[in-house]
C-alpha cells in the first residue's frame, strides 16, 4: 500500500526577511537593551562593561585678528627729529594746529636686492595703527596689510620694490640678521616716507633703532612752515614741512591751478606708487590705473601701461572732462582733488 508523507506548509515569506528577532530572557520576556524614555542610549547589558562616552578635547580657539576699523586717512605735512623728550607726542597732539601725529623710528640699512647687490633702504619703525592713518586711503583700507605687519612681516614700498627686486611672500636679507619675510608691497605715499616699514615690535626683535621722530598732519586752517617752527620752538627739535603751504587744505594735498602735472604726478603715486608702466594683475593699467574700456574710450591704443607718462596723462584730461574726479574715487577723495 503506498504511503504518502506529509509536507510541512511552507513558511510565510516575511518569516524569511526578519534579521533581527529579539532573543528571550529566562523570564520569556524581551531581553533586548531598552531605551529609555528620554531618548538616551540602550543600556548595555549587565555582563559587559560600561565604556563612557568620551568625546576627545575640541582644538583650541584660533587668535582673534586685530581689528581695524576704518579711518579717514591724511597726508603727512611736518616732520619732527631729535626731540629731546622721551616721548613728545602728548605735546605735539595737544598743539594748536595739529591734527594728527604718531611715532616713527627711521633707519637706513643696506639690503641685498634681487642682483645679489647691496642697496640702500630707509627703513621705518612704526605703530601699524598711528601709521595706517598717514598712508593713502586704499592702503589704510587694506586691513590685512597692517595684520601683516603686526604678524612680524614688512611692508614694502612699490617703487622700492622695483628698484630693489624685492618680490611679495619673499624674503629682505638684512646684516647681520634673520631674513624679513615680505608680507605685503603697497603705495606709502608720496614721497614716500620710508621704503621698507615694519612694526616698533619687529624692530626691537632685529635689533633695528634709531631715535624716534614724528609725523604730523595738520588742520586745514594751520600753514606747514607756521606748525613746523612752532614745533621746533616748543621741543627744541628739528621741524620740517613735508608740504607746500600752497598745497594744505583740511590735512590733505590740494593741488594749486596751473599746475597740472603735478596733479598727475600726486594722482599717479596714490593709484601707481608713481609706476608709469606697472601691470598690476587687477585689470588696471599704468601710471592711472585705467580700465583698458576707458582708455580705449578716449582714443588709447594697445594698454595703458605700454603708452609714455606724457600719453597716458594727455588720455587722463579727456577722461576727466567726460567723468570728472570720479574716475579716481578713493585716490581724488584722499588727495583733495574733490
Amino acid at each position: 500500500m503506498a504511503t504518502t508523507e506529509r509536507v510541512e506548509p511552507a513558511a510565510p515569506l516575511a518569516a524569511h526577511l526578519l534579521t533581527d528577532v529579539p532573543p528571550r530572557g529566562a523570564d520569556g520576556g524581551d531581553a533586548r537593551p531598552t531605551r529609555d524614555r528620554s531618548g538616551g542610549a540602550f543600556d548595555p547589558p549587565a555582563d559587559q562593561p560600561v565604556v563612557p562616552n568620551e568625546r576627545p578635547p575640541a582644538p583650541p580657539d584660533p587668535p582673534p585678528l586685530e581689528e581695524f576699523g576704518a579711518v579717514v586717512t591724511q597726508q603727512p605735512a611736518v616732520r619732527v627729529d631729535g626731540a629731546p623728550s622721551d616721548d613728545p607726542l602728548p605735546a605735539v597732539l595737544g598743539h594748536p594746529g595739529v591734527r594728527f601725529a604718531t611715532t616713527v623710528q627711521f633707519a637706513t640699512m643696506a639690503v641685498t636686492g634681487a642682483d645679489g647687490q647691496p642697496h640702500e633702504v630707509r627703513v621705518a619703525a612704526v605703530d601699524p595703527r598711528g601709521f595706517r592713518v598717514l598712508t593713502p586711503q586704499v592702503t589704510a583700507d587694506a586691513v590685512g596689510l597692517w595684520q601683516h605687519l603686526l604678524d612680524g612681516a614688512a611692508v614694502v614700498d612699490y617703487a622700492a620694490a622695483e628698484r630693489v627686486g624685492l618680490e611679495l611672500a619673499h624674503q629682505v636679507t638684512l646684516p647681520d640678521r634673520p631674513p624679513l619675510h615680505i608680507g605685503a608691497i603697497a603705495a606709502l605715499g608720496p614721497g614716500p616716507p620710508a621704503d621698507i616699514v615694519l612694526s616698533a615690535a619687529r624692530a626691537h626683535e632685529l635689533g633695528i633703532a634709531a631715535a624716534p621722530s614724528l609725523l604730523v598732519s595738520i588742520a586745514g586752517h594751520a600753514r606747514a612752515s607756521l606748525v613746523a617752527k612752532e614745533l621746533a620752538a616748543l621741543l627744541g627739535a628739528d621741524a620740517t614741512p613735508l608740504v607746500e603751504d600752497a598745497l594744505v587744505e583740511l590735512g590733505v594735498t590740494r593741488v594749486p591751478p596751473g599746475q597740472w602735472d603735478d596733479v598727475w604726478d600726486r594722482l599717479a603715486w596714490c593709484e601707481s606708487s608713481g609706476r608709469w608702466h606697472l601691470d598690476s594683475g587687477n585689470g588696471y593699467f599704468g601710471g592711472l590705473q585705467f580700465l583698458p574700456s576707458s582708455w580705449w574710450g578716449v582714443g588709447g591704443r594697445g594698454l595703458p601701461h605700454e603708452a609714455s607718462r606724457e600719453e597716458q596723462i594727455a588720455r587722463a584730461k579727456i577722461l576727466l572732462a567726460y567723468q570728472g574726479w570720479e574716475a579716481w574715487p578713493m585716490c581724488s577723495r584722499m588727495l583733495g582733488f574733490r
